[in-house]
């Protein structure tokens, strides 16, 4: 049976992971604009994806350990990112509210 090589860290490898961490962000931004707790599990499923997707490529020896700790911090980074604006907009939004109930009453 012929072995399969590959690099371990393959700019191929990175820049997939990349877009995958930058679309899991963006189905954050999305599940955080319905509400905690309509958006806890999709946003649970989907962060947990993504470790699992980074956990893989490390066990099978396609990313460095520096490396998967290097992406990890950008998966959480990412997962923060999506929260603080999700929050930003709460903010926004109340702040809209309460300028026109004021000008109602």
């Amino acid at each position: 049976m012929p072995l399969i090589q590959y690099e371990q860290d393959s700019p191929e490898v990175i820049t997939a992971v990349r877009a995958r961490i930058s679309a899991m962000e963006g189905v954050l931004r999305k599940l955080n604009a319905q509400g905690e707790t309509q958006s806890l599990i999709g946003r649970t499923q989907e962060i947990a994806g993504m470790s699992g997707y980074l956990s893989a490529l490390h066990e099978y020896g396609l990313l460095s350990s520096e490396r998967f700790t290097s992406l990890n911090g950008e998966k959480v980074a990412a997962a923060q990112a999506a929260k603080n604006v999700a929050a930003a907009n709460c903010r926004q939004r109340d702040y809209l509210s309460r300028k026109y109930l004021v000008l109602i009453i």
